[in-house]
């Protein structure tokens, strides 16, 4: 969230009467418990609110089909490779502002840009290519939710996936389960799969009615945040409250 919020600054976060919209920017408790570890606060930015589906297809969001049309903040990661090595240190000092470094020895960086920060590369006469990473559409990222065989996902190519609203009736079947399990068990239920059976409760179940809302975040350095794509969805209850002013700070 650099881009839009940096060191310093201070926010204004309203915790009462919340009414959400895309794109705002929520203060919240992370959804992931560790007896371990304290509570975890973060901030990130609703890409999909409750009753929405969401999917990723080579880095573009839609929301419900259509393109969610990116803030100046999104960045997403960058290989830079430059022409000549006389290039190197003129390079790395001019850009060293940017959020990545060097990759490897054979002139080649990374970086995370924003699409403004990528069209100023354009004209540099030392880069020699630049190409966005990016994951293959087959390639299942285990380490995204629902961290599913059934599912074979990465950061990407994500989707589609819907996301619950109170009352949803969702019907249940050992495939789904894994997108709704941690839904089930958040809401304070004991869930259990034997072969092809779903109990809830000990009841053998072929619906659950969700009992809150929930939200997909995403932080807007979206290669390198840990957000919905890793954890699954936001609960309500999660929510500390919105950002709806930003006091900047600026150096003397």
């Amino acid at each position: 969230m650099r881009e839009a919020y940096h060191y310093g600054d201070a926010v204004i976060i309203q915790k009462s009467l919340m009414q959400f919209k895309t794109a705002d920017v929520l203060y919240f408790e992370y959804p992931l418990t560790d007896s371990l570890h304290p509570k975890t606060y973060m901030f990130q930015r609703i890409i999909g609110l409750p009753g929405d589906t969401l999917e990723i297809a080579d880095k573009i969001v839609f929301v419900n089909n259509n393109i969610l049309k990116d803030l100046e903040a999104y960045k997403q990661n960058y290989f830079i490779h430059l022409s000549k090595p006389d290039c190197d240190s003129a390079f790395k000092t001019k850009f060293s502002k940017f959020e990545g470094g060097e990759v490897d020895d054979d002139l080649e960086y990374g970086f995370a840009l924003t699409d403004s920060q990528f069209d100023s590369l354009q004209s540099e006469p030392c880069i020699k290519s630049i190409r966005p990473k990016k994951e293959d559409k087959d390639s299942f990222d285990e380490n995204c939710f629902p961290y599913s065989q059934n599912y074979r996902w990465n950061r990407d190519h994500y989707g589609k996936i819907y996301i619950p609203k109170k009352g949803d009736v969702l019907h249940l079947d050992t495939i789904n389960v894994d997108l709704y399990a941690s839904i089930i068990t958040f809401e304070k239920n004991k869930l259990e799969i034997s072969g092809d059976s779903i109990f809830v409760n000990s009841v053998l179940s072929a619906t659950y009615q969700v009992r809150s809302n929930y939200y997909f975040m995403m932080g807007d350095n979206r290669d390198n945040a840990q957000d919905s794509r890793n954890w699954g969805f936001l609960p309500s209850k999660n929510i500390k409250g919105k950002v709806i002013y930003t006091l900047r700070h600026f150096k003397p």
